[in-house]
């Protein structure tokens, strides 16, 4: 069938190179589509109940993404410094998707014009401005900007935070003030626009390092862009996918250019390495092209197929870019295995089978490799077991400690100006993430003063017990108001006590606009916004049920419904299925391809020999990830089930080499070393070009994705070794007879195996 299949091929490969340039361009043709979006809220599936709560919430009140301006001088309260914060203040609120914006100089219950006397004196005087706006050390204030959910695509952002930073310098020009910009819509900016980055670096990187590892094995120009076309054709589809889906790229997309490059090479090497040597055996060119694509057509595809099913293993994450980037991946490897049988052996087939015949120098070092580590191996078969099982051992331990983080700025380099600015403003304001608290009541009793007070005593309670160091609601605008109307100090800073004081000083509020955004007119929906800084999104993440229990057992008896809403919630939503996930989806995958590893190799035995080896360098890979404080995040998560698709591939080509041999000749020693010597040169190739390609991703600037390129890598190294060396061990400890093929003779086996000894 196999044979067949390449015959059609090469009879009909103009209509198949037709096809194929077809769909080529037309999913070329739709890359521009593509765009970036790094939203918390993308990470969810529809109908997941939290992102609902949030999506209402949002609508309600124009979103929770907040931005952060910090002013920084030695006088914030100066005149020319007000006056620049004021420029600030009213250019950011003509920007696009800026909702609100709060600043010392903007219109509030607490002061005058900052332009009249007294404003100083009004400032220090107020609770609720010193609290929101001021640093404790009156040496920066803030301008916070509510910013619209609308503008989540990466231009929105980025037009904004550019036009905000060029407002912001132009303000302070002549002042020697200086600024940092901080929250949700500037990290997400930072990001999108650093894998964006990343892509334009690292791609071409990863294709040079493929040609010169290429040319270095073959000598030939042809031979090395050949590889590289296939795998090129795998990855434009695989985007083209993308595009005609509607799907964004995330801070995951950069991760499918190494995995699609590698994998459509890999099946390269292995059918050019297998032409190679059928052409220096004797045969003609299309005698050399049909039996290399024949032979290899199987262990290929199952190699492909064990590759898919770990990346669909995936699925089972309750994240939706997850499912994307899975999808994504799959139909990359899928392609990448069609065009390896297919246009590959069209163009074989027209070079005309002009190679070079003597061995290269790369070649020549990788034979002498291989016959020294089958040399050293083969005496200590029983003593490589025992190292092995024992480093397994160790290294599961390890990898069952590897902990959960959500640290959004451990993702950006220390010396990024994005993560200096950042923490600038989670020092002097209390942070720039937003966690929210959506109260809702049926009879809209939300500005009661018995309602009031539960607000009021929920903030003091946060303040006091959490990572929270800043937290408004409407009852901080009635305090205010009451403050004011007292003509007192900050003693006077409390809620009135009568339902007529409190409903005149709402109704003063929302006549003149300052409700709006804390309340709906009717009061049967308010917030309560807290302010966390990014580098304690973990802590919060943690304390998240006892602040739920102090949450319902404050407002417990008054009809009012409250519920924790906004991004830090998503993002510790985020971790329980990152865990989740983790673990099923590699299950999935492990049980999956275990059964696709006995149907290949046709041993319920051999099929599980051939899935020890892969186990033990994911253990590696794991546990170095518990050695070097690389926690389970967006990105790592999927390391596991990436990582067992990838390096089964090379079990794959030596366990079906073995068994054919095994089969032939009926001798276990020997089968393992022609098995070895055979397979595992284009196997040791393959996987420095995966290792390489993988560990090309820690030069980038984002560490989400250089922390998956440096522990893939690490555990496809580990792989390598394994293969060529752990799995010879245990098919060279094991009874031969255990090892007859099915239906064959095992005294036979037995026998030819004692001869050899």
């Amino acid at each position: 069938m196999a044979e067949w299949l390449v015959r059609l091929v090469l009879r009909r490969r103009r209509v198949v190179l037709a096809i194929s340039l077809l769909v080529v361009l037309a999913a070329a043709a739709s890359l521009s589509r593509i765009s970036f979006d790094n939203t918390v809220e993308t990470w969810f599936l529809d109908d997941d109940p939290d992102l609902a709560i949030y999506d209402h919430f949002s609508e309600t009140f124009s979103g929770d993404q907040i931005v952060v301006v910090g002013v920084f001088d030695a006088d914030v309260l100066a005149p020319d410094v007000l006056h620049a914060v004021a420029r600030i203040s009213t250019a950011a609120a003509d920007l696009r998707f800026a909702e609100r914006v709060q600043s010392i100089t903007a219109s509030s219950p607490a002061a005058p014009a900052y332009t009249e006397p007294g404003f100083r004196e009004a400032v220090l005087g107020s609770p609720l401005l010193r609290q929101q706006l001021l640093s404790d050390a009156l040496d920066a204030t803030a301008i916070v900007i509510q910013y619209a959910r609308a503008g989540s695509d990466f231009e929105d952002k980025h037009a904004f935070v550019t036009a905000l930073r060029g407002i912001s310098a132009d303000a302070l020009a002549d002042t020697g003030a200086r600024f940092a910009i901080s929250g949700g819509p500037v990290l997400g900016e930072a990001g999108q626009t650093r894998n964006k980055q990343d892509l334009r670096f690292l791609v071409p990187v990863m294709i040079a390092v493929i040609v010169v590892i290429a040319f270095g094995i073959f000598q030939s120009i042809t031979m090395t862009l050949l590889p590289l076309g296939i795998s090129a054709t795998a990855l434009v589809s695989a985007y083209g996918l993308m595009a005609v889906a509607g799907w964004n790229m995330t801070m995951l997309s950069v991760i499918h250019v190494p995995l699609i490059l590698a994998v459509g090479v890999a099946h390269s090497i292995h059918i050019i390495d297998r032409y190679r040597l059928l052409l220096e055996s004797g045969l003609d060119n299309e005698s050399a092209v049909v039996s290399a694509v024949t032979q290899l057509m199987r262990p290929c595809f199952f190699a492909g197929l064990t590759t898919v099913i770990g990346l669909l293993s995936l699925l089972v994450s309750g994240l939706a870019p997850v499912h994307e980037f899975a999808l994504v991946a799959a139909c990359g490897v899928a392609v990448a295995f069609v065009a390896s049988v297919s246009l590959l052996p069209i163009f074989l087939f027209w070079r005309g089978g002009h190679l070079r015949r003597t061995p290269t120098l790369a070649r020549s070092v990788v034979r002498r490799l291989l016959d020294i580590v089958h040399g050293a191996a083969a005496g200590y078969p029983r003593k490589i077991v025992l190292a092995g099982t024992l480093a397994a051992i160790a290294f599961a331990w390890l990898a069952s400690q590897v902990e959960t983080g959500l640290d959004t700025m451990s993702w950006i380099r220390h010396d990024d100006p994005i993560r200096v600015e950042t923490g600038l403003i989670d020092e002097a304001f209390g942070g720039s993430l937003a966690l929210e608290f959506l109260l809702t009541s049926p009879d809209g009793n939300l500005g009661s003063p018995d309602a009031l007070r539960r607000m009021a005593s929920f903030q003091e309670w946060l303040v006091a017990n959490t990572l929270v160091a800043r937290t408004a609601s409407m009852a901080d605008l009635v305090m205010e108001s009451a403050r004011v109307a007292r003509d007192a100090g900050e003693s006077g800073y409390a809620l009135p006590r009568t339902r007529v004081l409190t409903d005149d000083f709402l109704a003063r509020l929302r006549r003149d606009g300052h409700l709006d955004g804390w309340a709906t007119p009717d009061f049967r929906e308010a917030r309560i916004a807290a302010r966390v800084p990014l580098a304690s999104a973990q802590e919060l993440i943690d304390d998240m049920p006892a602040v739920r229990d102090r949450l319902d057992a404050i407002f417990e008896g008054s009809g009012i419904n409250a519920h924790v809403t906004g991004q830090a919630v998503l993002a510790g939503k985020m971790q329980s299925h990152m865990l989740d996930s983790q673990i099923f989806s590699f299950a999935v995958a492990l049980g999956v391809v275990s059964i696709v590893m006995v149907a290949l190799l046709r041993s319920p035995l051999l099929g599980v020999l051939a899935m020890l080896p892969n186990l033990l360098p994911i253990a590696i890979g794991l546990g170095a990830m518990t050695l070097l404080d690389i926690k389970l995040s967006p990105a790592t998560v999927m390391i596991a089930a990436i990582a067992l698709g990838i390096v089964v591939d090379d079990t794959v080509h030596m366990m079906t080499a073995f068994e054919r041999r095994l089969r032939r000749t009926g001798n276990v020693d020997d089968a393992v070393r022609s098995s070895l010597l055979d397979i595992g040169q284009p196997v040791l190739v393959t996987s420095i070009l995966l290792a390489v390609g993988f560990a090309t991703l820690i030069l980038g600037s984002f560490l989400p994705t250089r922390e998956v390129g440096g522990v893939v890598a690490l555990i496809v190294v580990a792989a390598v070794i394994t293969d060529i060396v752990f799995l010879p061990a245990i098919l060279r400890s094991l009874p031969p007879r255990w090892l007859a093929p099915a239906g064959g003779d095992q005294d036979n086996v037995s026998k030819r195996s004692d001869q050899s000894v």
